[in-house]
């Protein structure tokens, strides 16, 4: 028996044509490494039984959700954090609670990868679904990233068949080997590079000595300003050169240069990013407050300083005095600085995860379901466009958006 197409929420390319094969164990196919491996670890997650903590020790879900409560109503400034593996629905469920509670909201635990954010914020952005890039483009530029390590069926979504693919990073990737060209470009001059992209697109000539320094190829640089402009349409896919940096001049000056494309022609950019449904989070607090993270409700009204708070400030300069963070990685808690893990083993955490948790210091473990596994609900596709996850298996944990929405109607 084959049930209807799912889609996997193991990258941001949120395929949707994998299909669950029941028997006697259950088979996921169509899946890349990527996806297999999220099938995989989580359906493990969902095979244990389920188990909730207070102060270590095994308690039932009624009371930890009025444990939880009790720690957020005696806190004068909590934080809710870490919505990256939250479906839409239990986002928004976690900005209602953070407004209730008078709390800091954002969306991570750490600022890893919000230069496109800021971005934006200053330039704006072109972009497009992944459905008119592969209709429409005929030129893909992949710029320090690596989708066929990252995101394995990226290039299958957007088509080969009369597209040309151009790699640009600061070595020979996966993704190099199968473009049409490779140009090597060390990270630390990403940013004098595209200055001089931008001026070669411009038309504009550039006073060079300043870039002296620098070994960078202007033929190269210019031969490709040509081809971006003779495209009938482009798009640049991009990670970040400074991924642990929050202002990164690099991603400004690409969205800058995408700006000026489309005087000529068409261009668009996707940011592939690698942080679950982190970008439909900054959606939802975005919609609901008018910021897209590091929102403080202290004064009953939204207020936006994406330094000051930040959930890694917040924690590294000890104001808050409680925390609820959600499912979160390992890798997402060892991004920490040293002082924000301080405070964090210092203050009473509600801890809501899919396994068996990362904080070892949470006062209050609640386990919860997976949207995509056995709970349903929507996550944010790389172009922005929601996509519905289904429930593949049934168990007993219950849904993250029920826990959340039980907090709050009691605090």
């Amino acid at each position: 028996m084959i049930k209807p197409s799912v889609t996997c929420p193991g990258c941001t390319c949120l395929c949707d044509d994998i299909e669950v094969v029941d028997s006697d164990k259950l088979k996921i196919v169509n899946t890349c490494r990527v996806g297999s491996e999220w099938f995989s670890r989580n359906l493990l997650d969902a095979a244990n039984p389920v188990k909730h903590q207070v102060d270590g020790k095994t308690a039932t879900l009624e009371s930890a959700i009025d444990s939880a409560r009790d720690i957020l109503q005696n806190a004068s400034a909590p934080l809710v954090c870490g919505l990256e593996n939250l479906s839409v629905d239990a986002q928004q469920a976690t900005w209602k609670l953070a407004e209730a509670v008078r709390g800091t909201i954002d969306t991570s635990l750490h600022c890893r990868g919000r230069a496109s954010m800021f971005s934006l914020q200053k330039h704006g952005k072109v972009t497009a679904t992944i459905g008119e890039v592969a209709n429409r483009s005929s030129l893909i530029v992949f710029w320090f990233c690596d989708p066929v390590k990252t995101h394995p069926r990226l290039l299958e979504r957007l088509g080969r068949d009369g597209k040309r693919v151009i790699v640009i990073d600061a070595a020979a990737t996966a993704t190099a080997k199968e473009a049409d060209q490779f140009i090597r470009l060390p990270v630390h001059e990403a940013n004098a590079a595209l200055m001089l992209l931008n001026a070669f697109v411009n038309d504009k000539s550039i006073d060079l000595s300043g870039l002296a320094a620098y070994e960078i190829d202007e033929d190269t640089l210019q031969s490709l300003a040509t081809e971006l402009v003779s495209s009938n349409y482009g798009a640049v896919c991009y990670g970040h050169t400074d991924h642990d940096s929050q202002f990164d001049p690099a991603t400004d000056q690409l969205a800058l240069l995408v700006r000026t494309l489309n005087l000529k022609t068409r261009f668009v950019s996707l940011s592939l990013r690698q942080d679950g449904n982190a970008q439909s989070a900054e959606n939802v607090i975005a919609w609901s407050s008018g910021f897209p993270f590091a929102v403080n409700y202290a004064r009953s009204m939204p207020r936006f300083n994406g330094n000051e708070f930040s959930a890694a400030s917040v924690l590294s300069k000890a104001e808050c005095d409680a925390v609820l963070v959600g499912p979160i990685d390992a890798n997402d808690f060892d991004r920490l600085p040293e002082l924000a893990l301080a405070h964090l083993n210092r203050v009473p955490v509600i801890e809501l995860t899919t396994g068996s948790g990362v904080i070892e210091t949470a006062k209050v473990m609640i386990q919860v379901a997976a949207a995509g596994i056995d709970a349903v609900g929507d996550f944010c596709r790389l172009d922005d466009v929601a996509l519905p996850l289904a429930r593949i298996v049934t168990t007993n944990r219950p849904a993250a958006v029920d826990v959340i929405r039980s907090i709050h109607e009691s605090a």
